[in-house]
C-alpha cells in the first residue's frame, strides 16, 4: 500500500510540476492574441513613374528607409542566402531551435566564442516587440513569444516579415530599402553577390554598416558566407559572381525626380487608396501616370533653353504634358530649377495661379459655333469699339478692320474675341470655365469682359484640363497623375465646335524643316508678367509658362516670343523619341461637320454676290452655324446714263451691279490702308421721296452707350457726346431726346447736350426714316 501511495504521490508531483506547466505553456499559446507584425506608420513610401522606375523612396515616421515588399517580391537567392547565415533550420523548427542553444549554452560555458543561438522568428520577436532579450528572463520571454508567432503565422509570413524588419546598417531597415538604397536595385533583381553582402548586415548592423569605409568587418562575413554558399550551391551560375564588383551606394544618392508633383503626392499620400479606390496595403507604393524618359528628355530642354535665354532675364518656367486621350499627366516641371532660392524653383509654376493671358480666346469661339454666332470664317470686326465703358485694345495698338474668324483667333485679335464673349449666352465663358472646374476667387460681375484677356488668374493643370477637352470632343476629364484614379467625365462642348476650334488653331511647327503638326494658342498678360503657349500636340496636350513667382515684369515676357519657341523645342523632342506627331489624332469622323465655300471678304455663305471675288473654305455645323448674309454685299441698281443709283429697275438704263457696304470705320481703316473700295453711288433725288427705309441698315449709337451711368452737376453744364454710324447709303443723323428734336450730325461726328439727371430715351435717325434708340441714364452729382 505504502508503495502504491508513493506511486501516486510521484505521478500527482510530477502532474503539478510537468503536466499542469506545459498545458498552460500551451494554452498561452493556443489562446493568445494574434500578434501584429507591422505598424502602418513604420514604412516608407515608395513612387514610382509608370513604368514603375522609382521617383523617390521617402523616410518613414522614425526617420528611417523601411518599404514593405511581398514574400513574392524577393530574390530567391537573397531569401537563401539569409537562411543559410541566418538560420538553416528555419524550416524544419517550431520557433527555437534547441540544439543551437544548447551548442550556445555549452560555448558560453567553456568560455569560448559566443555563438547565436536565435531563429529568425526569435529575432522578429525582437525586431517587432523591442524587448531586450539579452538577460535570461528575455531570453526565455522571446522563446514563448516565438511559439505564440509561429502558431499563428506560416513560415513564409514569418520570413516576410523578418526580411521587412531586420536591419541593414545606417537608418535602412528591410531588403525593400536595403536594395534601393545600397543597390539601387528592386528586391527580385538582386544577383547571388548582393544578396549574400546584404544578408550577412542585420547580424552586425552597426559594424557592418555599407556607408563605412573599408569596412573589414563586412568583407570578412561576405567572404565567409560565399564561401558557405559556393559549399552549398556549388553549380556554375553561382561561380560567375565571385569576381563581381559590388557598386554601393548610399541614401544620398537616392533619386528625386519631379520634384514638385512627387512631394504633392507625397503629402497627399493618406487620400492615395480613396482616389483609386483600393483598399489600404503594407506596400505603400504609389504608381503615377509620369514617364520618366520623356521627364529627362524634356528636362533637358527645358534647361538648355532656359541657360540661352538668361541674358534676357528668364530663370523660371513652369510645364505640363499630359496625355489627352487617357487623362494622364506624363510630364510636370515646376520650376527652372527645383533648388534655386533666388527664383523661389520649390513653388510649383503649374499649380500657382496666373493670369492666362489669350489662351482662353480659343474656348470663346467653340462657344460661339457651338452657340451658331459664328462659323470658321464669319467676317469679324477689329475696329475701336466700347463694351458698356470698356474700350479694349488690341497688343500692338492698331487695328485690322474685317477678318475672318480663324485668323482674328490665330492674330490674336481682343476686339473680335471681346465682342463674342459680349454675345455669349447659357454658358457665356465664365460659366464654362466653372463647369470645366475652374476656381475662381471672385464673382462673375467681378471679372467682366476683362476675363477674355486674362483678368482672372487660372492654374496651368486648369489651362490643360481645358485643353484637352477640344481633342476629346467636348468631354471633360480632369486629369491626374495617379494611374487608375478614376476622375468624373462629363461633356461641356459640342463634338463640332471641339473639332472646329482644333482646326482654327492648327499650324505646322514654326522652326524649319519640322513635321510637327499642332493646334496652339499663345498669351502674355497684362503688364508683361507671364508668357504662355499652349496647344495639342498628337496626343499630347502641352502648357509651357514663363515668367516670374514674385510677378516681376519683363518686357521679353511675350508669349509668341519666349514661350511658343519653348513650347514646340518640347514638341520636337517629343516626335523624336516617339515620332507621330506629324499627324493630327483628332477626326471629323462621325461629326457633323461640313467643308463649305464662302466669300472670302465677308464669310457669307450665299456665293452668287461675290461671282468674280476670291472664294474660302469653311468648316459649318448644319442646323446651327449662321446663314444669314452680312449685307456687307449688295446688288443694286444703277443708272448706266447718270452713275446713280436707282430705287426701281429702269428698262434699258438700269443695270444690277454689286458694292460692297462697309461700316465708315472700316472705310476709313480701308483709306488709311490704301486699300481702294468702289464708292456707293447716291440715290437719284426722285428716290428721296420714296420709301427706302427697308433696304438698308439701321443706325448703330455708338455714344452713349447702353448699361453705363453718365453724371450731371447741379448747374447742368456737364456734355455728353452722341455719335451714330449709318448706313454707307446715307450720311446725316437725326437726333432726338424722349420726344424733342435735339438737331443733326453727319455720321460718326459728335453731337453734343446737356441732358438732364434722370432716364432718357435717345434717338437716331437717317435720312431715310430708319431709326435706333438707347437708353441713356443721368446721374445727379454735387461738384
Amino acid at each position: 500500500m505504502k508503495r502504491i501511495g508513493l506511486i501516486f504521490k510521484t505521478k500527482k508531483i510530477f502532474f503539478v510540476l510537468v503536466f499542469i506547466p506545459i498545458l498552460f505553456f500551451v494554452s498561452s499559446i493556443v489562446f493568445s492574441e494574434k500578434p501584429v507584425l507591422y505598424k502602418k506608420e513604420d514604412f516608407s513610401w515608395v513612387i514610382r513613374d509608370k513604368k514603375e522606375e522609382l521617383l523617390w523612396l521617402s523616410l518613414s515616421a522614425d526617420e528611417k528607409y523601411c518599404f514593405f515588399v511581398p514574400y513574392n517580391e524577393i530574390s530567391k537567392e537573397f531569401i537563401n542566402a539569409t537562411l543559410l547565415y541566418e538560420d538553416r533550420d528555419f524550416y524544419s523548427h517550431f520557433g527555437v531551435n534547441f540544439f543551437s542553444l544548447a551548442r550556445a549554452m555549452y560555448s558560453m560555458a567553456k568560455g569560448e566564442r559566443r555563438l547565436g543561438a536565435s531563429t529568425i522568428t526569435m529575432q522578429l520577436v525582437r525586431l517587432v516587440e523591442s524587448k531586450d532579450t539579452s538577460s535570461i528572463i528575455g531570453k526565455l520571454y522571446q522563446i514563448w513569444r516565438a511559439f505564440i508567432y509561429e502558431y499563428h503565422y506560416a513560415k513564409e509570413e514569418i520570413l516576410e516579415a523578418y526580411l521587412n524588419l531586420a536591419p541593414y546598417g545606417a537608418n535602412v531597415e528591410g531588403i525593400g530599402a536595403a536594395s534601393y538604397v545600397w543597390f539601387h536595385k528592386r528586391p527580385h533583381t538582386l544577383n547571388v553577390v548582393e544578396s549574400v553582402a546584404l544578408a550577412t548586415i542585420p547580424q552586425n548592423p552597426v559594424a557592418r554598416s555599407p556607408l563605412k569605409k573599408d569596412n573589414k568587418e563586412w568583407e570578412k562575413a561576405r567572404k565567409r558566407l560565399q564561401k558557405v554558399w559556393n559549399e552549398k550551391y556549388p553549380h556554375a551560375l553561382n561561380v560567375l559572381y565571385e569576381n563581381v564588383i559590388l557598386k554601393i551606394y548610399t541614401p544620398k544618392d537616392l533619386p528625386l525626380e519631379i520634384p514638385h508633383a512627387v512631394m504633392e503626392i507625397y503629402q497627399d499620400r493618406e487620400k492615395y487608396y480613396t482616389k483609386i479606390e483600393k483598399k489600404y496595403s503594407l506596400k505603400n507604393e504609389i504608381i503615377t501616370t509620369f514617364d520618366l524618359t520623356i521627364q529627362k528628355n524634356l528636362e533637358s530642354v527645358f534647361s538648355h533653353y532656359l541657360a540661352e535665354k538668361k541674358i534676357y532675364g528668364i530663370e523660371n518656367a513652369a510645364m505640363i504634358l499630359a496625355n489627352w486621350q487617357t487623362g494622364e499627366i506624363v510630364s510636370l516641371i515646376g520650376s527652372g530649377n527645383f533648388h534655386n532660392k533666388k527664383i523661389s524653383g520649390q513653388i510649383d509654376g503649374t499649380n500657382v495661379r496666373r493670369s492666362p493671358g489669350s489662351t482662353l480666346k480659343p474656348f470663346i469661339y467653340a462657344l460661339s459655333l457651338e452657340q451658331g454666332l459664328i462659323h470658321s470664317k464669319s467676317i469679324l470686326l477689329d475696329t475701336k469699339k466700347s463694351f458698356a465703358g470698356y474700350e479694349p485694345e488690341n497688343s500692338d495698338g492698331d487695328f485690322q478692320g474685317p477678318i475672318a474668324a480663324d485668323k482674328a483667333l490665330h492674330y490674336s485679335r481682343n476686339i473680335p474675341a471681346i465682342y463674342l464673349a459680349n454675345n455669349l449666352h447659357s454658358p457665356d465663358l465664365f460659366d464654362f470655365l466653372k463647369k470645366a472646374h475652374v476656381n475662381f476667387m471672385f464673382s462673375k460681375k467681378h471679372y467682366g469682359l476683362a476675363l477674355v484677356l486674362g483678368g482672372a488668374e487660372i492654374t496651368l493643370r486648369e489651362l490643360a484640363n481645358l485643353y484637352a477637352t477640344l481633342p476629346n470632343n467636348g468631354i471633360f476629364r480632369e486629369l491626374s497623375y495617379y494611374k487608375e484614379e478614376k476622375t468624373q467625365i462629363k461633356k461641356i462642348l459640342s463634338a463640332e465646335a471641339s473639332y472646329i476650334t482644333l482646326k482654327m488653331m492648327e499650324t505646322k511647327s514654326l522652326f524649319p524643316f519640322s513635321s510637327v503638326i499642332s493646334s496652339w494658342k499663345t498669351g502674355t498678360s497684362n503688364g508683361l508678367r507671364d508668357a504662355l503657349s499652349a496647344g495639342i500636340i498628337g496626343p499630347y496636350v502641352l502648357i509651357v509658362w514663363i515668367g516670374n513667382f514674385d510677378s516681376s515684369p519683363n518686357p521679353n515676357f511675350t508669349g509668341t516670343r519666349v514661350a511658343l519657341p519653348l513650347y514646340f523645342l518640347l514638341a520636337e523632342k517629343l516626335q523624336e523619341l516617339e515620332g507621330g506627331l506629324d499627324k493630327q489624332v483628332y477626326s471629323d469622323k462621325g461629326l457633323n461637320v461640313k467643308r463649305i465655300s464662302v466669300c472670302q471678304a465677308t464669310g457669307d455663305i450665299d456665293t452668287k454676290l461675290c461671282p468674280n471675288m476670291v472664294h474660302d473654305t469653311a468648316y459649318f455645323i448644319p442646323g446651327v452655324s449662321p446663314i444669314k448674309n452680312t449685307g456687307i454685299l449688295r446688288e443694286i441698281l444703277v443708272n448706266t446714263q447718270t452713275g446713280l443709283r436707282e430705287c426701281k429697275e429702269i428698262e434699258g438704263i438700269t443695270e444690277k451691279q454689286i458694292f460692297e457696304f462697309w461700316p465708315i470705320e472700316l472705310q476709313k481703316l480701308f483709306d488709311k490702308a490704301g486699300v481702294y473700295k468702289k464708292k456707293i453711288p447716291p440715290y437719284a433725288l426722285h428716290c428721296l421721296d420714296e420709301n427706302v427705309a427697308l433696304l438698308g441698315k439701321a443706325p448703330q449709337i455708338k455714344s452713349p452707350v447702353m448699361g453705363i451711368s453718365y453724371q450731371q452737376d447741379k448747374n447742368n453744364t456737364q456734355e455728353i457726346a452722341l455719335i451714330a454710324d449709318l448706313d454707307a447709303d446715307t450720311y446725316n443723323v437725326h437726333w432726338f431726346i424722349d420726344t424733342t428734336y435735339l438737331g443733326s450730325s453727319v455720321k460718326n461726328i459728335p453731337f453734343y447736350i446737356k441732358p438732364h439727371a434722370g432716364k432718357h430715351i435717345i434717338y437716331a435717325v437717317d435720312d431715310f426714316g430708319r431709326s435706333a434708340r438707347v437708353t441713356l441714364n443721368v446721374e445727379k452729382v454735387n461738384f
